[in-house]
């Protein structure tokens, strides 16, 4: 085991099982030094463990998630590592540049309206979309489901406000500019359910299924390392898929995560000049299984081909007008779910 190894374990052991799972460590270790005779050995690792807990100076730690926790940011290693995997992964992957010329008009509140309207049904919020097209521009609330209906429109507030989606990583001052970004736009989403704490930072672990996300503590440290691995990416298409990922693997709030990954995913999109991506309904499988390999298997590649595939469906449908959007999704079999045994396709209208 390399220095950096031990490093990098004893802070996983830190983030999953606190301090008292440190301070057992160094007790065992310290009775069993003058057995082996590893008086130096000993010496390191109560070096590091002190950093660690911030009784003893950092400068002699080495890896960056080790550096970050000494200095009072700390990060989730593994998580860090997984950032790292997935930005190593993406340049190996060459989607075309998918030119955006939906930016205004009606054009482009339909192309919104249904990027909201899939982003939220894949969550659970599942309205007709008949009943969602009125709760959006009529403003008809049902008396039912307030709280739904509210999440409907406090998306669609976000993905169809063409000024919030010119913003992208590439505009933040710095990382601060970025979690005040995040924050102002969690709240804007989030404004219909106050018991989410729209724009707070979660205070309780959360998880879904099998995936603990990153621990609250842990939250914005880690959201600083992945900043800084989307700045470091050279198109706009692998700085969406990070951001996206980043978003989704930390799940910085108590709720609203999904939609906030994927409306900033597709503010890097759209402030270049490319199509956003929406995640349909007969779709969301293939989405979750994308981000479970890379999250569960550290496997980026079929997280990488979902996006591509989710982008070049989102193409190639006419967003000029509803009737035609909605035939070609309904063509598409976009608004199908996958108990139907259909797959998502390029309307023939476009091929």
């Amino acid at each position: 085991m390399t220095r950096q190894d031990v490093e990098l374990r004893l802070e996983t052991i830190l983030c999953s099982r606190g301090e008292n799972a440190l301070n057992a460590i160094r007790d065992q270790a310290r009775a069993l030094t003058p057995a082996l005779g590893a008086n130096r050995e000993m010496a390191q690792l109560d070096a590091v463990i002190g950093a660690l807990l911030r009784s003893r100076p950092a400068k002699t730690l080495q890896t960056p998630g080790a550096q970050a926790r000494a200095a009072g940011t700390p990060v989730d290693p593994e998580r860090v590592e997984r950032f790292d995997l997935l930005a190593r992964a993406l340049p190996t992957v060459t989607p075309p540049q998918r030119k955006d010329s939906v930016t205004s008009g009606p054009p482009f509140e339909h192309l919104s309206f249904f990027d909201a309207y899939f982003s939220n049904y894949i969550e659970g919020t599942e309205f007709d979309v008949d009943e969602a097209r009125a709760i959006v521009f009529d403003g008809v609330i049902p008396a039912q489901r307030p709280a739904d209906a509210h999440d409907m429109l406090g998306t669609y507030r976000l993905v169809g406000d063409a000024a919030w989606l010119t913003r992208n990583i590439g505009g933040d001052r710095d990382a601060t500019s970025f979690l005040e970004r995040l924050r102002e736009a969690h709240a804007v989403l989030m404004a219909g359910r106050p018991e989410a704490g729209p724009g707070q930072w979660k205070t309780l672990p959360n998880q879904a299924g099998r995936t603990r996300f990153v621990e609250p503590e842990l939250v914005q440290g880690t959201l600083v390392k992945g900043w800084e691995t989307v700045r470091g990416l050279r198109t706009p298409f692998q700085r969406a898929a990070m951001v996206m990922f980043v978003l989704s693997e930390v799940h910085p709030f108590t709720d609203g995560n999904g939609r906030i990954a994927r409306a900033f995913m597709n503010a890097e999109l759209v402030a270049a000049g490319e199509r956003r991506i929406i995640v349909p309904t007969v779709y969301r499988d293939d989405y979750l299984g994308g981000l479970r390999a890379l999250s569960r298997q550290d496997n980026p590649m079929p997280f990488i081909l979902m996006l591509d595939q989710a982008q070049r469906f989102t193409a190639s449908v006419r967003w000029d007008e509803y009737v035609t959007a909605l035939a070609d999704l309904t063509d598409a079999n976009a608004m199908a779910v996958a108990e139907e045994g259909v797959r998502l396709r390029v309307p023939r209208t476009a091929i």
